[in-house]
Order: C-alpha cells, then structure tokens, then sequence
C-alpha cells in the first residue's frame, strides 16, 4: 500500500487555497515473510500445517485468492515433486496454503505465486523448512514483556491532510521474546494483543498503513500501547485513553487449534509520570 499526499487547488474570489488528501494506492499480494533479512527461509515449527499469504485490501475491503495461481514443491528427499495442498482462510484477507499430506520435519518446500501464469517472471517464491521442535511444547513457555512506559512521539493516522501526522503520547511497548524458538516461527505464527479485554487495538501509522492481521502496526510480536496527550479533535485523538489498563498477548499456529496466552499485565498512561506494574 502506497500514500500519497495529493493537493488540489480551490480557485476562490482573487486566491488560490491548496487542499491536502491523502489518497491510497492498493498493493498486491505476499508471502508473510522476514523481508529485512537476507535470508528470507521461513522457519516453521514442526506442528505448522502450512505459510501465510496476504492479499493485501484497502481498508475492510475483503479480497479472495485463487488456487491455481498457488504451487508448493517439496525440494528434499531423493527427487523434488509438487504436492497438492488446500488454501484456507486463516483470518480476512490472510489465506494459509497448507498441503494436504501434511510438512515432513526436516523437509524444505518452495511456495510459489504466480499472478499471472504466462509470465514467469512475476513470480514470488518463499522457502520454507520444518524443524523438529513443535509449538505444542513450548507454548506453556511463550512469555510477554513490558518495558518501561514513557512519553515518545509517533507518527499516526489521519484522515485530514497528509496521511499521517506526528502525535505527542504515553507509550507502553510490549513484545514476546521468549522462548528463543518464537524468534525463529515469528513469522509462521499468528499473534494478538488483548487490551483490556478487547481484541480491537488496531492503530496505524498512516491511513494507507495496512498490515496483515496477526501482526501489529508494530510488527510480529511486538506492539506499541499508547494515549495520546496534547489536545486534538475529538474525531482524530489517537491511541487509547489515559489511566489504568491491563494487557496480553496470544500466539497461535495458523490453521490449527494451537494457542498459547501470556500472562496478564496491569500498566498505567498518564502524561505526567507512567508507571507499569
């Protein structure tokens, strides 16, 4: 997803007056993948049924995929084979291509999308390998992490003008860190920050700053809690409010009934003195 920020002049009596919108330019699909490593393998534990795809909409509009633009090839064993698999809605907009015999630990696979299958080169391709280790055990040890609340500045969304603006906040950063296997799956699993009580934290940078879902405007695993402090209009205060608030995390396998859920933690935002406990 592309913003920019379009300005329109108004012609009035004697005077020009530019006018800012903030317009949207949809992008395509993509493997759920580490795109600032060189390496870009995605590591899958041993339970996982298959990886992520997105097909990115623009606001709530809600996209489809086909499955004959799909192909998975096991690249391991005595001769590498296509395998058939099934596309599965993991959540809207976000589609698991899982084969249907299953991943084979220690296996590497080629997941291949191709838009338009008479040109090759347009392809996107991720790998995958499976390790032997399975999220069933270790999610008993997945565990969340505050560290200390304090102000900060951060771009946010915003309908007027630019696509985004620059917001004064009490900020709570929040991430999962252990154990250290969650580094490696990061991106094979799915995760979701529950505040107070509420799965509906989902600020943005900009209002082209979509994300996949079982992500964060943050990341895989990490977010970012905040208030908002300097006065704006009721319809553009960002964040949440100040005071008292309780937060988890849960990280589940997608397509699968695997969940873990991380302690509960009580913090407060103020725009004086946050503190966590």
């Amino acid at each position: 997803m592309v913003a920019a920020a379009v300005v329109l002049a108004f012609i009035g009596p004697g005077r020009h007056v530019p006018v800012y919108a903030c317009s949207c330019f949809q992008g395509g699909g993509s493997f759920i993948m580490n795109r600032e490593s060189d390496d870009n393998t995605l590591i899958l534990p041993r339970d996982a049924r298959g990886v992520l795809w997105w097909q990115a909409g623009e606001g709530r509009q809600t996209k489809s995929v086909r499955k004959e633009n799909f192909t998975v090839r096991v690249l391991s064993g005595a001769r590498e084979r296509n395998v058939d698999f099934r596309v599965i809605e993991a959540k809207p907009n976000l589609f698991l291509i899982a084969p249907i015999e299953g991943l084979v630990p220690g296996n590497r696979y080629l997941f291949t999308y191709q838009e338009d299958t008479q040109q090759p080169a347009r392809a996107y391709k991720v790998e995958a390998m499976v390790e032997n280790t399975a999220f069933a055990a270790i999610k008993e040890q997945v565990q969340l992490w505050l560290l200390p609340p304090g102000r900060a500045q951060l771009d946010v969304a915003t309908a007027k003008g630019m696509c985004s603006r620059s917001a004064d906040v009490a900020a709570q950063e929040i991430h999962i860190s252990e154990p250290a296997a969650i580094e490696r799956w990061r991106f094979a699993l799915l995760f979701e920050t529950v505040l107070d009580g509420k799965r509906d934290w989902r600020p943005r940078r900009s209002v082209c700053g979509n994300y996949p879902p079982g992500s964060s405007w943050r990341g895989y695993g990490i977010d970012i809690i905040f208030a908002e402090c300097v006065s704006a209009a009721p319809d553009e205060v960002a964040g949440t409010r100040e005071g008292e608030h309780d937060v988890y995390m849960t990280i589940s396998v997608p397509g699968t009934r695997l969940v873990a859920t991380t302690k509960k933690y009580s913090f407060r935002l103020t725009c004086t003195s946050p503190t966590s406990k």
